[in-house]
């Protein structure tokens, strides 16, 4: 692989061939030193587990030594199973070096905080990834004694030209089950690719996943439970089909290949040229990738609020490359008035209605990074060209965060977000065979609890981001709530009548001293609506209110 800019480079590697040392033993290097000569290298992806049972570089203690060959360097004694088997495989596999984050980058002195800010890169570049898929911590390594009880060879008299040969019976969910099952791809910090220092966190894994690891990583060999899986940009495979998974079992994996191709970089690096572009064929916009990676990312497990805004910045910052607009809390500053609509995915099946967590000291209540649940995007471009109306700011120009900063450190300067609309009052009605976030709605009088009409409003589905309660099929009417049409089109039905599609917001009153303020409680959206209907849904005065 061609080398990296500088920049791009982690600021160490470790030698496995180090001339000096034994075959027991390896060095870290640092790439800025005058002697170092790049080749490629491989990295680790692994859950750490207990931080304090963790070897560590850190600059106080051992830094010196282990950058010392003749203190001996690194010795593999020392280090945890997860480490050693790495070293084994990338040795095996003529590497000269690889990439481990406890070790290349210091522990005790904020050195995370730069180091951090290019994980995506360090991956990205890197000739394969090693994943201990099925290891919770460090030391239970990459290798396992295996039965491989569900691998089944049945041979039978195949219809029409298939013939008499053997057949290979696997499960239909083998890649879910078997390799994204792992503990390793359900911890949320394996997803980002952001690096954090791990002491205070209460679930701690490495830094990579469905962001570097598992989209941008070139390559990757997943060490399981059961079997070894590979992925690259052109096959996913496995023991049981080292020739790639027949269509039938390569939905998801297909994907993850189309964002790796689409996102994989190729540096091209000279003293006349330091550019970077993207090559691949694959067909996935970045709105579909950026969609795809939050729904990938939000089903993951995280222990604080805070780590989302910080672990989702990854995967921004490789979108950034290729849409470079502005980002801010999961936001990019296009067409907000569409990306507002997200949605909480509840599933009544596993009840995780009851799951769902907010956190609005965190933030505002229009973000999802503070909303621990999966997450369902509106994107950017469902309405683009063919809006009949849509939501604007206080001087009627298009809805815009209010950001200081620059690039990829941008913050809110204010959690209020000026909105002028209609709003309509609305009772909200639980829908009987559906307890976990689906809801109708029926119109209300504006200054009273009683409905405007029995019946709920046709065509609207209303999205709570936490249920209500199940005291009783119709809420409580202290609650006020407000529906706020953030985008509508037209639409073709069939008919000579057109008809109407919309996504809105379900606001409630943050309370009477806080006077045109609102906090989101959920989403809505109709389809092929009425005319009439539609006219009822937006009677009411434009005015400008905040959303908080």
């Amino acid at each position: 692989m061609t080398r990296p800019p500088p920049e791009q480079l982690p600021l160490r590697l470790i030698d496995l061939a180090a001339p000096s040392l034994p075959q027991s033993h390896c060095l870290l290097v640092e790439t800025t030193g005058p002697e170092f000569e790049y080749k490629p290298y491989v990295t680790l992806s692994h859950c750490w587990g207990d931080p304090s049972k963790l070897f560590k570089a850190k600059k106080e203690t051992n830094l010196d030594r282990l950058l010392d060959p003749s203190k001996g360097g690194i010795d593999c004694a020392e280090l945890p199973a997860n480490f050693v088997d790495a070293i084994n495989v990338a040795r095996r596999l003529g590497v000269r070096y690889i990439w481990i984050d406890a070790l290349c980058i210091t522990q005790d002195d904020g050195e995370f905080a730069t180091e951090g800010m290019k994980m995506h890169a360090i991956y990205r570049n890197a000739s394969c990834t090693i994943a201990a898929a099925d290891s919770a911590d460090s030391l239970q390594g990459l290798f396992r004694t295996r039965e491989m009880r569900e691998l089944r060879v049945i041979k039978g008299e195949g219809e029409l030209m298939l013939g008499k040969q053997a057949w290979l019976v696997l499960r239909k969910d083998m890649w879910e089950r078997e390799l994204l099952g792992r503990v390793l791809y359900t911890r949320g910090w394996v997803f980002q690719g952001e690096f954090v220092h791990p002491e205070p966190r209460a679930l701690w894994s490495s830094s990579n996943g469905m962001g570097p690891e598992r989209m941008m990583s070139s390559r990757i060999i997943h060490y399981s439970h059961d079997q070894i899986f590979w992925d690259c940009a052109g096959l996913s495979a496995c023991e049981a089909l080292p020739n790639g998974l027949p269509p039938p079992l390569d939905t998801l994996a297909s994907i993850d290949r189309q964002w790796r191709e689409q996102l994989q970089l190729k540096q091209i690096h000279s003293p006349e040229s330091d550019t970077v572009q993207y090559v691949g064929t694959a067909d996935v916009s970045i709105e579909q990738f950026w969609k795809m990676s939050v729904a990938y990312y939000t089903r993951c497990n995280f222990t604080n609020f805070s780590d989302r805004l910080d672990a989702v910045s990854a995967v921004a910052r490789v979108a950034r490359q290729e849409l470079p607009l502005p980002y801010c809390q999961g936001f990019w500053q296009y067409r907000l008035h569409e990306q507002l609509a997200w949605r909480v995915v509840h599933s009544s099946s596993s009840g995780s209605g009851s799951m769902v967590k907010k956190d609005t000291k965190l933030g505002p209540t229009w973000t999802w990074v503070w909303t621990i649940a999966e997450i369902q995007l509106s994107g950017w471009s469902q309405y683009e060209g063919y809006e009949h109306s849509w939501a604007k700011n206080h001087e009627g120009k298009e809805l815009c965060m209010d950001v200081a900063g620059s690039g990829d450190e941008l913050t809110l300067k204010s959690w209020k977000l000026p909105i002028r609309e209609r709003l309509a009052r609305v009772i909200i009605l639980r829908k009987e065979e559906d307890d976990y976030g689906q809801y109708s709605v029926c119109l209300a009088d504006a200054d009273a609890d009683a409905h405007t009409s029995v019946d709920p409003v046709p065509g609207i589905e209303a999205f709570l981001d936490v249920p209500l309660g199940h005291a009783s099929q119709l809420e409580a009417s202290t609650s006020k709530y407000f529906l706020c049409v953030l985008a509508v089109k037209n639409t073709v039905d069939g008919t000579s009548d057109q008809k109407l599609d919309g996504i809105g917001l379900v606001l409630e009153e943050k309370g009477v001293e806080y006077t045109g303020e609102y906090i989101r409680v959920g989403t809505f959206s109709f389809a092929a609506m009425g005319r009439e209907e539609y006219g009822k849904l937006t009677a009411g005065e434009m005015q400008n209110f905040w959303l908080v």
